[in-house]
């Protein structure tokens, strides 16, 4: 007879631990993201050569967010970017316009994020997946590092 609540509550802690699996999975931007040129605007340019996205679950509703730009020189820049999507500031590594960033989902298919650097806002950036989640639209207006005006919209193909 002692048996049985043993065995329940084994099985009620692994259905706990699949809905949590679960639920990570299910977040439509998690996963491999590579920009397409033909579809995207840099402004002012010039465009990069190559940028792979790549956006991770980091526990609870957390995301972690890896940018591996190739710029047109042939420099490679890697930045990675751990948020709640609490909308509060957290430390940015590897961005020359951002030391700090804050991020909020907005609904299930995009997502808000502010840039900052020395505590003023760089950038103002918005991801949009399209309906499909093959696509993401990542608009930003802001400055550069030299202080130039930026306008960009990116558009990204997913790649897993």
């Amino acid at each position: 007879m002692r048996k049985r609540p043993v065995v329940l509550l084994a099985f009620l802690i692994t259905a706990i631990f699949i809905g949590i699996a679960a639920h990570a999975q299910e977040d439509p931007m998690v996963g491999t993201w590579k920009l397409n040129p033909s579809e995207s605007r840099f402004s002012p340019g010039p465009a990069p050569e190559d940028v792979v996205l790549t956006i991770e679950p980091a526990g609870g509703n957390a995301l972690k967010i890896t940018t591996e730009t190739t710029e047109p020189d042939g420099t490679k820049n890697v930045s990675v970017f751990v948020t709640a999507l609490d909308d509060k500031d957290t430390a940015v590594r590897g961005d020359k316009n951002a030391d700090s960033a804050s991020m909020k989902r907005t609904d299930a298919n995009s997502t808000e994020q502010t840039k900052k650097k020395g505590g003023k806002v760089t950038s103002k950036v918005k991801h949009l997946l399209s309906r499909d989640k093959k696509k993401m639209t990542v608009q930003t207006t802001g400055t550069d590092a030299n202080g130039k005006q930026t306008n960009n919209v990116e558009v990204y193909d997913k790649q897993q």
